[in-house]
């Protein structure tokens, strides 16, 4: 991984523990920030600024446990849901910290995106069976920019910035497969019917476009 960017006038922290499904192992469905927004949410001994992420759906800690066969499937039904999605935008909000048994715990900046908590719930809808369930009641969108350990304090601090998101990824390890937002059918016939309107304003008939 890159070294972190250093940034003056901020205390030393420890290093963080990369997120397991960020890595090379675990398995997700997920949001990326753009590289500017990356570059901005990046803090000294944080999460590497490529892999600052907004998790969809946790797929497991081991990618290899999941079957090819499975793992066609959602990139099946991943195709199909992202050619009916709107691309989604927003800001992110205040750094907190969500609680944690183990040694460390994460620091994690909130989002303000509308719609993405139905996005989210059409999405786990359209998956197949044999995807894990949901281990937590209510889904909180956010970007872990850190983990530290349990007796450090936090003084982590981000900008507001703005969200755009227009991809969906699968990622199994360290292979990341992109799914374009009304990227498909969808799109084309919403731009068609665009088309055919401005056609028609103009007097003129669909066939002669």
């Amino acid at each position: 991984a890159p070294e972190p960017k250093e940034v003056q006038n901020q205390p030393e922290r420890p290093a963080a523990k990369i997120s397991k499904a960020a890595s090379t192992g675990g398995a997700m469905i997920a949001l990326y920030p753009s590289s500017d927004v990356a570059d901005s949410l990046s803090v000294p001994g944080g999460e590497p600024k490529g892999q600052l992420h907004v998790t969809l759906k946790f797929l497991g800690d081991d990618h290899e446990a999941l079957s090819d066969h499975l793992k066609g499937s959602i990139n099946t039904a991943l195709e199909q849901f992202a050619k009916d999605e709107k691309p989604l935008s927003g800001s992110t909000g205040a750094v907190t910290t969500f609680p944690d048994d183990g040694e460390e715990y994460p620091v994690v900046v909130k989002m303000s995106v509308p719609g993405i908590q139905d996005f989210r719930q059409r999405l786990v809808d359209t998956l197949p069976d044999g995807v894990i369930e949901d281990t937590y009641d209510d889904y909180k969108p956010h970007i872990t920019l850190a983990y530290l350990p349990k007796d450090a304090d936090n003084d982590i601090a981000v900008g507001k910035t703005s969200l755009h998101f227009s991809e969906g990824h699968a990622v199994y390890g360290g292979e990341k497969v992109s799914f374009p937002l009304g990227g498909g059918k969808t799109a084309k016939m919403l731009s068609e019917i665009d088309t055919l309107r401005r056609l028609l304003k103009k007097g003129r008939s669909y066939d002669s476009f």
